[in-house]
């Protein structure tokens, strides 16, 4: 999992990505993260690569305050 500025117009927010080509790794993924009470979301990418986002700012916080950011 990676975190990067998500800059969209005049805003700038903290976000984590997470990608990966099996779907049921992905689900596993997004059960853990519902299980931790992160909100994600998922998407398929063109090439069959899923990808899932965490963006909501209570998700982030809660990430901020348990795995932090590589600096």
């Amino acid at each position: 999992m990676g975190a990067f500025i998500n800059r969209t117009g005049p805003y700038e927010y903290l976000s984590y990505d997470f990608s990966n080509a099996s779907k049921q790794i992905v689900e596993l993924f997004v059960a853990v993260c519902e299980l931790l009470d992160l909100r994600p979301r998922v998407n398929q990418g063109p090439r069959g690569l899923w990808h899932v986002r965490i963006n909501r700012r209570p998700s982030v916080a809660r990430l901020l305050k348990h795995v932090r950011v590589k600096s």
